[in-house]
């Protein structure tokens, strides 16, 4: 449950790419995401939502095998 990559397109990239870039430096896993407290409303807690959402995927995946 680590980030692999980062890609940003658009005009607030810049602001949202050295979030991602940090936590790969780090080693740190989807619990960064969840615990981290962001800004609202801010572009960079799409990296919170995008977190829960492959949770949620991963939870239907592993829930289809069972």
């Amino acid at each position: 449950m680590k980030l692999l990559g980062v890609s940003c397109i658009g005009e607030q990239a810049s602001e949202l790419v050295h979030t991602g870039l940090t936590a790969m430096i780090a080693g740190a896993t989807a619990e960064l995401f969840i615990q981290m407290c962001f800004n609202y409303p801010t572009l960079s807690e799409m990296y919170k939502y995008a977190t829960y959402d492959a949770l949620g995927v991963r939870a239907k995946r592993l829930a289809a095998l069972a």
